[in-house]
C-alpha cells in the first residue's frame, strides 16, 4: 500500500500568524500484521533515498483550540516536490491554536489519510533564536573522498565524531531558552538521520532545514541550480531569511557555523540585513557577484524579493529595536583568522572563533 508520509513539519505561532513549512513523500506501507517482521530503523541516509521522489499532494489543515474546538479548516496543494509553505492569519481566531491536524486527500480519492497531530511552536518574548550548521559544526563529517561519501550514506551519523565544544555551546543557549534551528546543506534524505542524532543527544525541539536537490532540476523554480551543489551561499541565506520570516524578528540571535566553507560571510550578510543599513538593494549589489553566491538572474530576483520582504518586517519594529547578534565559528586550527570583504568589516566584532579539534 502506498501512502503519504511526512518528512518534516515545522509550525511556528506568533501573535498574528501561523507559519507552516512541511514536506511529504510517498512510501510503501507494510500491511501484514506478522509480528516477526523486522523493524526498519531510518537512521542511515540511504534508507531515506525515497525522499528524492517527486509527488504532488493535497492536505487538509485543521486547527483546534485547547478544548479541541474547530478554529480553522482548509485544503492546500503542494508544489511538484511535495513541499508546503503555508501562512495562516490567526488574529481573528477566538482562541489560540493548540492543535494542528493534518490529513492527505489526493492519493486515495474520497479518503482522508491521517498524517498526525502537531503542536505549534510559540516563541514568547524575549524572542531568542539559535541557528546552527550541522556538518563540521556539530558533527565532524567528511565528504572529501569516495570512501567518505559512501560512509556518509551507509553509516548513522553517530559513526562520525561529535564536536563536543559545539554541542556544549549549542546546549548552553538552548537550555537558557533559545529556540533551536538546524540549517544544513545536506540533502533532504538526511532528515531522519539528523533527527536521530539530535534525539540521541537529547535535543528534541530543533527544527531542521535541509537542501532539496530536486529543485535544481526545475526550470520553473530556479532558486537552486547545479552550481549550488557546492556553493552554499544563496541556499543558506534564503533559509536564514525564511526562518526569521516564520519566527519574526528576534531580540537575540545566535548563529553557529564553521570556517571550512562560507558560513562567516553568509552570517555577516544576515547581520548586515538585520542592521537595516544599507538598503536591501545595496546589500544585494555587493553580494550578487561574490564567489560565495554567484547568483543567476532568477536567484537575483528571488533574493531581492526576500530582502525587501524581510526589510518591511524590520521597519514595522520600533526604530530603537536592535537585534543582538552573536556569531560563533568553529575552527580546527588555533591560528585561523576570519577574512571578510571590506563591506563586512563592521561585522567582524560579532564573530567569535572557537577551537575544536
Amino acid at each position: 500500500m502506498k501512502r503519504a508520509s511526512i518528512i518534516h513539519f515545522i509550525s511556528i505561532l506568533s501573535n498574528e500568524n501561523l507559519a507552516i513549512k512541511s514536506a511529504l513523500t510517498q512510501e510503501n506501507i507494510q500491511t501484514s500484521f506478522n509480528k516477526n517482521l523486522p523493524v526498519i530503523n531510518h537512521n542511515k541516509p540511504f534508507q531515506s533515498l525515497n525522499f528524492l521522489r517527486s509527488n504532488l499532494f493535497i492536505i487538509n489543515i485543521i486547527l483546534k483550540d485547547s478544548n479541541h474546538c474547530l478554529l480553522f479548516k482548509k485544503s492546500y496543494e503542494s508544489d511538484n516536490f511535495g513541499n508546503f509553505h503555508i501562512n495562516i492569519a490567526t488574529r481573528s481566531f477566538s482562541q489560540e491554536v493548540k492543535f494542528i491536524e493534518v490529513y492527505e486527500t489526493s492519493l486515495a480519492p474520497g479518503i482522508e489519510l491521517h498524517l498526525g497531530v502537531f503542536f505549534p511552536m510559540k516563541i514568547n518574548s524575549p524572542k531568542n533564536i539559535l541557528i546552527s550548521d550541522f556538518d563540521k559544526t556539530l558533527v565532524d563529517t567528511k565528504y572529501s573522498t569516495t570512501k567518505d561519501v559512501v560512509n556518509s550514506l551507509t553509516q548513522p551519523l553517530s559513526f562520525f565524531p561529535t564536536v563536543k565544544e559545539s554541542l556544549n555551546l549549542f546546549n548552553k543557549y538552548r537550555d537558557s531558552g533559545f529556540h533551536p534551528f538546524i540549517l544544513s546543506a545536506s540533502p533532504l534524505f538526511y532528515e531522519r538521520p539528523i533527527r536521530d542524532w539530535l534525539y540521541q543527544n537529547k535535543i528534541y525541539n530543533a527544527s531542521i532545514f535541509l537542501k532539496d536537490l530536486r529543485r535544481m532540476l526545475s526550470v520553473n523554480l530556479g532558486d537552486l541550480t547545479t552550481k549550488d551543489i557546492k556553493l552554499q551561499g544563496i541556499y543558506k541565506l534564503n533559509h536564514l531569511i525564511d526562518i526569521l520570516c516564520m519566527t519574526g524578528i528576534p531580540d537575540k540571535l545566535i548563529l553557529m557555523g564553521d570556517n571550512f566553507e562560507s558560513d562567516p560571510i553568509i552570517y555577516a550578510t544576515l547581520a548586515k540585513i538585520l542592521n537595516k543599513t544599507p538598503e536591501p538593494w545595496a546589500i544585494w549589489n555587493k553580494i550578487h557577484d561574490m564567489k560565495y553566491y554567484q547568483l543567476t538572474t532568477k536567484q537575483n530576483t528571488l533574493l531581492l524579493e526576500k530582502l525587501y520582504y524581510l526589510n518591511s518586517i524590520l521597519q514595522e519594529k520600533d526604530k530603537s529595536h536592535k537585534v543582538d547578534i552573536e556569531i560563533f565559528i568553529r575552527t580546527n586550527n588555533k591560528h585561523d583568522i576570519i577574512r571578510l570583504p571590506d563591506f563586512f568589516t563592521p561585522c567582524k566584532n560579532l564573530i567569535q572563533l572557537y577551537y575544536a579539534s
